[in-house]
């Protein structure tokens, strides 16, 4: 888990997909991902958006990433990045699964306190992990966890699927 963005930054993410997804066709509930689909806005389709993770990425995210998992930054590149809507009333989990990526990430977006329930839950540790809202937490991507489901609120996430070149 790793500090990555303020919470002005984080409120900021969540506004642009909101409005993003306000002038096309709302939010694409089937998601883009065809076995695990999300309700969600892609990143590369909002230019103030990819902007702003192109911006992260080099200053924070790959420096993390690097550091964690003993890769060199340049030889690490973004796939898919996604910002994820789970709403109690509507989309509030996603299913235990793995990445078509080497490394992933989710950074929370929300406001601890504007859901109940939610984080992520991996399957050999038993666990679940709620950062606190700017964190990221990475994982290898074909490592099984879940989506844990959200119970009262809305949870916003930034999800980023990351190729990384010895491995890919």
């Amino acid at each position: 888990v790793t500090p990555v963005a303020s919470v002005r930054e984080c409120e900021w993410v969540v506004g642009q997909a909101e409005r993003h997804a306000a002038r096309s066709d709302g939010w694409n509930v089937a998601g883009h991902h065809d076995q695990y689909p999300t309700t969600d806005v892609v990143v590369a389709e909002c230019r103030a958006l990819r902007r702003w993770l192109n911006s992260k990425l080099r200053l924070a995210i790959w420096p993390a990433l690097a550091a964690q998992f003993c890769v060199a930054p340049d030889e690490l590149w973004l796939q898919d990045a996604f910002v994820v809507r789970y709403d109690a009333a509507g989309q509030n989990r996603l299913g235990t699964h793995t990445d078509d990526s080497e490394l992933s990430f989710n950074l929370l977006l929300s406001d601890p306190g504007a859901f109940e329930g939610g984080g992520t839950s991996f399957a050999a540790a038993d666990t679940t992990l709620r950062p606190p809202q700017g964190a990221m937490l990475s994982h290898f991507g074909r490592l099984r966890h879940a989506g844990e489901p959200v119970l009262e609120g809305s949870r916003y996430i930034l999800a980023g699927f990351v190729r990384v070149r010895p491995l890919a």
